[in-house]
């Protein structure tokens, strides 16, 4: 009997589990809220480098092309464009070291330019950095001009070299600025120091 009667017997029991599933769902929900706020985060920071680090100053480099291919012969002025946030007291940059140097690299280009070719080159440079292909044309067409030349020549100069020694740059710097203050006073313009 008694075997026979129990394998007919079938037991259900009920379990409450709805306070445990409510924690578990409200936990997962804070795991989510937690991470969408830390991948917020990190894309906000990753935003902010990438607008310091790479946007801003390569924006600031094509702007000093532009500024040069308007007119070659003016210094660009760097005063409009901000300082990094995260300057050090002497005004260096920690992270950007390739950028600064593009930088520096692209204003002294730009100032050899300007001494190299001086007021008579200034149109040709001009025209051929705003034309926009990245050619240069040596053979653009030039203009006539209305001039007087100047030349002064330091005479006896390895001479000159060899009694002033190292004083003769001293010596060669104030000649320079005569003959230059005197061009720039009659509205000229220096166009090289040979």
């Amino acid at each position: 009997g008694c075997e026979q009667g129990c394998s007919q017997v079938k037991a259900y029991a009920r379990f409450e589990t709805s306070n445990e599933v409510r924690s578990a769902a409200l936990l997962s929900l804070i795991n989510v809220f937690a991470t969408c706020m830390i991948m917020g985060t990190m894309a906000w920071l990753f935003q902010i480098d990438t607008e310091g680090l790479v946007i801003a100053p390569i924006e600031k480099m094509v702007n000093i092309i532009k500024n040069l291919a308007e007119d070659p012969l003016r210094k660009p002025d760097l005063s409009r464009f901000d300082p990094p946030a995260d300057g050090g007291k002497d005004g260096k940059i920690g992270p950007q070291l390739e950028t600064g140097a593009l930088e520096m690299t692209i204003l002294q280009i730009g100032g050899l330019l300007q001494v190299g070719f001086g007021e008579a080159g200034a149109v040709i440079i001009g025209n051929n950095m705003s034309s926009g292909d990245g050619e240069l044309n040596i053979m653009m067409p030039g203009r006539r001009v209305i001039a007087v030349l100047g030349y002064a020549d330091v005479v006896h100069f390895t001479h000159l070299t060899d009694c002033l020694r190292e004083d003769v740059m001293l010596y060669l710097n104030t000649i320079s600025h005569i003959v230059h203050t005197c061009a720039v006073r009659w509205s000229g313009l220096a166009n090289r120091n040979l």
